[in-house]
């Protein structure tokens, strides 16, 4: 979170001054690679203007932000941590979008947290903090109007992970447990869904993973300058570790799409 605000004040952002959103696109994405794959959600989920769309682990509002901006919809993004909501918050109201995204602390897993009014329900990379698969897939049904889209990109695992693929996986990316794409794929229709889409993703998501690492270090000294040494050496630890995973075949990003 200190990231991106260090990022804007080397922009020449004044704290609490309006944004540009599109300046904040390169900064506020909590997946892999950007806004790319938000972009690639609109078409296959229909996501127009009228749409209701649900962000599940919305992290700091990226891609709320992006499918607000760049469609037009209206996107409610929920996200359990307090400190991340309160920034993603911010970061909206600065960016004048206020009435087309909706911020919600909460716990999805909560009942309460959102009824059946969303045309579609979209998630990245939150998933994989959630161990309890039959609930929160329960809860995505429960979230949608009848027929409504989910659409995911997640983490799943490939043959098996070793145990201190497993331990990486539970301290450096706070996941207990991952699913096969094929596994997920079934957990979705034991959940009621229909026309379950899975696509494997993985090799193109293994090598951006690669590059990343790659580009902190082709611009450590820059890094250093603008968010400070612990900042950046947490960074790069991060990335190897999820690069490493990749490296190791056992660990992919699938893409998992349904009807409610």
């Amino acid at each position: 979170m200190e990231r991106i605000y260090n990022e804007l004040r080397e922009l020449g952002y004044e704290d609490g001054a309006s944004l540009d959103v599109e300046a904040l696109f390169p900064f506020d994405q909590y997946h892999l690679a950007g806004t790319d794959p938000v972009a690639a959600a609109i078409e296959p989920a229909s996501i127009v203007s009228t749409s209701r769309v649900l962000d599940v682990g919305s992290g700091l509002g990226g891609p709320a932000r992006y499918l607000a901006h760049r469609v037009g919809c209206h996107v409610t993004a929920i996200e359990i941590q307090r400190n991340v909501h309160e920034v993603a918050l911010d970061l909206t109201v600065r960016c004048g979008l206020s009435d087309r995204v909706e911020h919600m602390c909460a716990d999805f897993l909560d009942r309460d947290a959102t009824n059946g009014s969303f045309e579609v329900l979209v998630s990245w990379f939150a998933f994989l903090h959630i161990p309890d698969r039959e609930r929160l897939l329960a809860r995505c049904r429960e979230s949608l109007v009848p027929g409504g889209y989910l659409y995911v990109e997640d983490f799943h695992e490939i043959g098996k992970l070793t145990p201190i693929e497993r331990e990486e996986l539970r301290i450096d990316v706070g996941c207990e447990w991952l699913p096969s794409l094929e596994l997920f794929g079934q957990q979705c229709e034991e959940a009621g869904f229909n026309s379950v889409q899975t696509v494997d993703l993985t090799p193109q998501f293994a090598v951006f993973a690669a590059g990343r690492v790659e580009t902190l270090h082709n611009s450590w000294d820059r890094q250093v300058a603008v968010h400070g040494e612990d900042i950046v050496h947490a960074l790069d630890r991060f990335f190897r570790v999820v690069h490493n995973l990749f490296a190791s075949g056992h660990y992919g990003v699938g893409r998992v799409m349904a009807r409610a």
